[in-house]
């Protein structure tokens, strides 16, 4: 081979080499070099809206079902409820809300709605809050009902009432807005879904009240549980339950709706006394003369159920079952002494829950456990203080009514509801009422210190426990506020001798709070 052409191919081989090095190097600081990070984020926007004005809709005074020569069944209300109400950095307007199925002639005996104008600082939006509460004693109604004045939705579960011999369960579809509604039912009971004519394309004019007799949609139900939805509109759906015992009217209660369906439902403020340690059939409660919690799963796997009843001095009770999907059951409070307590009903699929409650003229009221009425402000002197509840009855009134009055004979029940979780500024309105009392829960991990007294007070400090509850005896026709209640649950439960009710704080209104608004 010539020199020249060993030259060439000497110099072709070290080439090659140098070229995958040159390649290597370049694969190793591919490898070792960071390499760049894109990270792309949803263009959004948190958006003020304009200040709106809140309404909130009381449904109105208790309704007799009545009946007249050649007439049919007339709903009419006998006398107006005590509203109290107030607002923060507003001022509150009330107005009667007409109620064509209502033969009352008087006005203020109908639903009644709230309006506030909006806060001038955006930073600091204003606060209202009523509720309405009345005390009756009559041939066909005899009790205290108390609820609060609260806002329309589009979908409302109501827990409670009952279609059985004796019982009287009334709809009141409430409507404040300048639009129709139409609202739809869904009804569950001990056996299953309901199915029946009627339940939907139900309309509720602009600006009025409907009411409708549960009855005529499921008759004999001994433990319903009510859907509502609306389409074009909203409405506040409350239930009126009456109960008559051969021929004595044996309590009367408001249902306000509660929580939607969850794993967990928290209801604060259950009043027990002298019938927690009742037996139960199968391990069910089939009869109302018994303090319950009923409980349904609306969609379609069965599950356990676990209930657990919180004081603010025992140890929690346990109660758990196994359910069917789609049919609603009452578990029993079982072992469990006089007092205020807490439940809350878990599972690992979605439920809603309310608590019922006994008020027995034969047994004394429930009791503020002596550490949660030490650690309140002005306990002392707020336990039990404030009127009776009670209305001047008048118009045209059920033969036997009165105002208030002497222990009921036949007695009383209470609906709790399930809770939403409060604002971090929030105002609690009592009616009026005997020995009201304030319930908060908290169900986190720390305590949450918050400061509570009536409006236009300074409010003193108080604290409440991890999850645990604090029982704060409060005054009747006053309104509170709340400051720093992010996160807790709370009831207003009103109970006396032979009487009583209750019914869950709503948040503060969302309809001013700030939005974020992602472009599509």
């Amino acid at each position: 081979m010539s020199k020249s052409k060993s030259l060439r191919t000497s110099l072709m081989s070290l080439a090659g080499i140098g070229g995958a090095v040159v390649a290597a190097g370049v694969v190793a600081l591919a490898v070792l070099a960071p390499v760049p990070t894109l990270s792309l984020t949803a263009a959004s926007i948190s958006v003020d809206p304009t200040p709106a004005a809140q309404t909130r809709i009381c449904p109105g005074g208790l309704v007799d079902i009545t009946s007249r020569p050649g007439d049919a069944t007339v709903f009419q209300s006998f006398a107006a409820p005590e509203i109290t109400a107030d607002a923060r950095r507003t001022t509150i307007a009330q107005t009667p809300l007409p109620a064509p199925d209502n033969a009352a002639t008087n006005a203020s005996f109908g639903p009644q709605v709230l309006s506030s104008e909006p806060s001038t600082d955006p930073q600091d939006p204003a606060l209202a809050a009523g509720s309405q509460s009345q005390s009756a004693r009559a041939d066909s109604i005899s009790g205290l009902a108390a609820t609060a004045c609260a806002e329309a939705s589009t979908d409302q579960w109501l827990v409670g009432g009952s279609t059985e011999v004796g019982r009287n369960t009334l709809l009141l579809l409430s409507n404040a807005l300048a639009v129709d509604a139409t609202v739809s039912l869904e009804i569950f009971s001990e056996k299953g879904r309901v199915e029946a004519p009627g339940m939907s394309a139900i309309l509720v004019s602009a600006n009025t009240q409907r009411i409708l007799s549960l009855a005529s949609f499921a008759p004999g139900i001994v433990d319903p549980v009510v859907h509502v939805t609306t389409t074009g509109g909203q409405v506040l759906a409350t239930l009126q339950q009456t109960v008559t015992r051969v021929v004595t009217a044996s309590g009367v209660e408001m249902v306000q709706p509660g929580a939607a369906p969850s794993t967990t439902a928290i209801i604060p403020g259950v009043a027990l006394t002298g019938m927690a340690g009742q037996d139960s059939e199968g391990g069910a409660v089939t009869s109302d003369l018994a303090p319950a919690i009923r409980v349904l799963l609306p969609g379609t796997r069965d599950a356990e159920v676990t209930a657990t009843v919180y004081s603010a001095t025992t140890k929690p009770a346990v109660i758990k079952a196994k359910f069917t999907a789609g049919q609603v059951l009452q578990l029993p409070f079982l072992g469990v002494t006089d007092g205020i307590y807490t439940v809350v009903v878990t599972s690992e699929v979605p439920l809603v829950a309310a608590v019922r409650t006994i008020q027995s003229p034969n047994n004394p009221i429930a009791p503020v456990t002596p550490a949660a009425a030490a650690s309140t402000p002005s306990a002392s002197s707020a336990a039990g203080s404030g009127p009776v509840g009670g209305v001047d009855v008048g118009g045209d009134a059920p033969a036997g009514a009165t105002a208030g009055g002497p222990t009921i004979p036949g007695g009383d029940f209470a609906w709790n509801a399930s809770a939403l979780a409060l604002s971090a500024q929030t105002l609690v309105a009592v009616p009026a009422g005997g020995h009201p009392t304030l319930t908060l829960f908290n169900p986190t991990d720390a305590a949450v210190s918050l400061k509570f007294g009536p409006v236009g007070a300074p409010g003193e400090s108080v604290s409440v426990p991890a999850g645990g509850s604090l029982v704060i005896p409060v005054t009747a026709s006053t309104v509170y506020s709340l400051s720093g209640a992010t996160g807790l649950y709370a009831t207003v439960t009103l109970r006396d001798v032979g009487r009583g009710s209750a019914f869950t704080v709503p948040p503060a209104s969302r309809l001013s709070s700030a939005i974020t608004v992602y472009p599509r």
